[in-house]
């Protein structure tokens, strides 16, 4: 019998995961998973903070002052936000809309990756019901890397994404563990194992 997948995003919002993806594959002196937002001396010194509006020319493709970003950052700096920070700081996970105006970071910012996930359809926090929970927090996590991002994109998506060959290996990893949180997940959406999906990528290659 034939199960039907769920697709648990649009492809509007697979798109914004496939661009941002995308970027980093040309740029990847840009990506930085292990930080929101990490901004060099050289910036901060020629921009004194001054809210959102007076940060809206920053964008993660000038890495000509050795700005880089998580792919979380780089989503939503590609669809109208902007990172912003106090005096003090040279990394940040607060972000706001181009334009606006911020007295206070801390109360008027959001998290970043709370809004990639959101523009992605999907949530950061364990609600103890959705099994997407895992495969949503991992493909922000700090300790992800580049590989497992394209692997975990690929089944977030169900396919609407690039799948490279390093992504295509970290998925043959995953499904030949005995225990993965990644393939019960796959499991648990799908009702099917992961090494079937593994096997029809690898004959098709």
């Amino acid at each position: 019998m034939s199960t039907t997948v769920q697709k648990r995003m649009t492809d509007e919002q697979a798109a914004r995961l496939e661009r941002a993806l995308a970027h980093i594959r040309k740029h990847p002196e840009t990506h930085d998973q292990a930080a929101w937002f990490g901004l060099a001396q050289y910036w901060r010194n020629r921009h004194s903070f001054g809210g959102c509006e007076r940060k809206s020319r920053m964008k993660v493709q000038q890495v000509d002052c050795g700005s880089k970003a998580c792919l979380a950052g780089h989503i939503a700096v590609q669809n109208g936000y902007v990172f912003v920070l106090d005096p003090f700081e040279t990394t940040t996970g607060n972000v706001a809309l181009k334009g606006d105006r911020i007295h206070d970071v801390y109360e008027q910012c959001r998290d970043a990756g709370e809004v990639a996930a959101e523009l992605l359809g999907g949530t950061l926090h364990d609600d103890g019901e959705g099994e997407e929970d895992y495969l949503w927090n991992e493909l922000f996590d700090g300790n992800n890397t580049l590989d497992g991002l394209h692997g975990m994109a690929y089944l977030l998506t169900d396919g609407r994404t690039t799948l490279t060959d390093d992504g295509l290996e970290w998925l043959r990893e995953q499904a030949s563990w005995t225990t993965s949180d990644v393939a019960e997940d796959w499991y648990n959406r799908h009702s099917r194992p992961l090494t079937e999906l593994v096997a029809e990528l690898e004959a098709s290659v």
